[in-house]
């Protein structure tokens, strides 16, 4: 057994790794991404003595954002899963752990095990009276709605989430509320609806220290403006974005930036613009990452440009990279549309017997 002094040192050690990470500001992320290895051996140590593993749970809990900015949640989720297992951990913790989970897991794209977290996280949220377990947990559930492509489950989800947020007058958990009721409303076609979510989403953030997060509004409001032939207002937006995170090291926020961009860019016609934005995109970041959906994304864009500009092979070769990485994943719908662009790239080249069973495959999914 250890002694009182070693486990005194211990807890001094999480709490300092703690006054770190809590309350989060986004100013500090890169700091702290540098520290994350220390930050994890604290939390092996502070859970293997029963004696600190309730501080230790405290920690896991606190370092969410850190982990969900830096899409570090592969190297978190074994140490995820044990603080959830200890039996110091108090339930009301527990749920936000478990909620905290479900995240992760949707990030994954293991969309059945997140829901199942999520509806575990309520359950124990209703049992000990805790509305924000609750909202996280609907939350959780309208995150996974909307890569689930069941709109309208997810936005009855979002709104209670909402609804709860509200009430207990916590702005930068009803702004991501607001932010993925925009989403579900971009998705349906509402761009009114979507444009009005996403201002209140931004609004929200503008009144907290989270600029990574306001970044990453930004760019869904400028996606819909886009989408509303706004494609002035939509470059003003992403520019802005742009200015946040270049003050504000994150490589995945990067990437998504310039998808969104170069998106904007070929919307508008300027192919070469477009071409040069996604070419800018650190794919090496997204492969050390194992960020399938997102490098199959790349591929994706840049064989559609190529395309339009005529340039058949290298569309051929993007767009199978992006069907290989599809096929990781679970966006049928998205590999359906990327094997639909392969087939018109082969056809174009008369090789039309190549492109037919592309296009079959297409159409099962």
């Amino acid at each position: 057994m250890p002694n009182d002094h070693f486990l005194r040192s211990v807890l001094a050690n999480l709490g300092y790794w703690d006054g770190l990470v809590h309350p989060f500001r986004d100013p500090g992320y890169a700091e702290l991404e540098y520290e994350f290895p220390n930050i994890v051996r604290a939390t092996e140590i502070g859970l293997t003595f029963p004696a600190t593993r309730a501080k230790a749970g405290v920690l896991v809990t606190h370092c969410f954002d850190l982990v969900e900015l830096g899409h570090l949640w592969d190297l978190w989720l074994p140490h995820l899963r044990r603080a959830i297992e200890v039996p110091e951990i108090e339930l009301g913790l527990k749920g936000q752990l478990i909620n905290q989970l479900g995240y992760f897991l949707m990030h994954r794209r293991d969309l059945e095990a997140a829901s199942n977290a999520h509806r575990t996280a309520i359950a124990l949220g209703e049992q000990v009276r805790d509305l924000m377990i609750i909202g996280d947990g609907w939350f959780g559930l309208a995150n996974i709605g909307y890569h689930q492509h069941d709109y309208a489950q997810a936005v009855s989800f979002g709104e209670q989430a909402a609804d709860i947020f509200l009430e207990l007058q916590k702005p930068k958990h009803l702004s991501n509320a607001y932010n993925v009721l925009g989403l579900l409303a971009h998705a349906t076609g509402n761009y009114p609806i979507a444009l009005n979510y996403f201002s209140q989403a931004v609004d929200l953030r503008r009144q907290t220290e989270s600029p990574l997060r306001l970044a990453m509004f930004l760019q869904n409001q400028a996606f819909t403006e886009q989408s509303t032939g706004q494609n002035e207002a939509a470059l003003v937006t992403l520019a802005e974005a742009e200015t946040i995170l270049q003050a504000n090291h994150n490589p995945g926020q990067l990437v998504n930036l310039r998808l969104t961009l170069g998106a904007i860019h070929f919307a508008m016609g300027a192919y070469a613009t477009a071409e040069e934005v996604f070419k800018k995109i650190d794919t090496g970041f997204l492969r050390r990452n194992n960020m399938r959906t997102w490098l199959a994304m790349v591929y994706n864009n840049l064989g559609n440009v190529y395309l339009k500009q005529g340039l058949r092979d290298e569309a051929e070769t993007s767009l199978l990279q992006a069907a290989a990485h599809w096929r990781k994943t679970a966006e049928e719908i998205q590999l359906a549309n990327t094997l639909g662009d392969l087939a018109e790239a082969q056809a174009l080249q008369g090789r039309v017997k190549e492109a037919m069973p592309n296009y079959d495959e297409a159409l099962i999914h």
